[in-house]
C-alpha cells in the first residue's frame, strides 16, 4: 500500500483504507515528526541581461519560525535573500550557455532537506563578427596575413581592453 499526504503537525490522524467496495475500520497514522517541503522547478532559464526572481516555497508545519533555509552555488553575481525566500539573479552577456545547479537546505533543528534546480543562462547577446579589413600575401612562403576590425562598445568589450583616453599628456 503507498499513501501520500502533505506535511503534517505531529500527531495522531485516522485513515481509512479503501479496496472497491470496501472500507477498513479506521486505523491511526501516527506523526511523530514531520521534515521540512521544498518546491522548486527542475530548471529556471533566464536570458542574457534579464533579471530573473524565483521565490522559493518552503513548509514547516512544526515549527515556522525554527526554520532556515539557505542556498549553495549560487552563479556569480546572484543572491539570496533569507528572509522573502527569494533568489535573484541578472546575467551578463559573458555568461550565456553556462548552467549552474543550485542547493537548497532547509533545517528546523530536528530534519534537514534539500532541493535543487539549474539555472540555465540562454547566449542571447551576440556582438557583431569581425571584418576583414586587409589582407597581405606573402609569396614566398605562400602564407596569408588578415587584418581584422570589429566594431564594439565599452559593453560588450573585454573588461581587459582599458578604455580610451582622450586627455592630453
Amino acid at each position: 500500500m503507498h499513501a501520500h499526504s502533505g506535511p503534517r503537525k505531529r500527531g495522531d490522524y485516522e485513515v481509512l483504507v479503501r479496496r472497491d467496495d470496501e472500507e477498513s475500520r479506521p486505523l491511526t497514522l501516527a506523526v511523530e515528526r514531520s521534515a521540512p517541503r521544498i518546491l522548486v522547478p527542475a530548471e529556471v532559464g533566464v536570458d542574457e541581461d534579464t533579471e530573473v526572481g524565483l521565490v522559493v516555497d518552503v513548509v514547516d508545519v512544526v515549527d515556522p519560525a525554527a526554520l532556515r533555509v539557505h542556498v549553495l552555488g549560487l552563479p556569480p553575481g546572484a543572491t539570496w535573500d533569507e528572509p522573502t525566500r527569494t533568489f535573484r539573479f541578472t546575467p551578463d552577456f559573458t555568461q550565456g550557455g553556462d548552467r549552474w545547479t543550485v542547493t537548497v537546505l532547509a533545517h528546523d533543528h530536528e530534519s534537514r532537506v534539500e532541493a535543487t534546480f539549474d539555472v540555465v543562462v540562454r547566449d542571447t547577446i551576440q556582438p557583431p563578427w569581425p571584418e576583414v579589413v586587409d589582407t597581405e600575401f606573402f609569396d614566398a612562403s605562400g602564407y596569408v596575413r588578415y587584418t581584422l576590425a570589429q566594431k564594439t562598445d565599452e559593453y560588450l568589450d573585454s573588461p581587459a581592453t582599458p578604455a580610451a583616453s582622450s586627455s592630453p599628456r
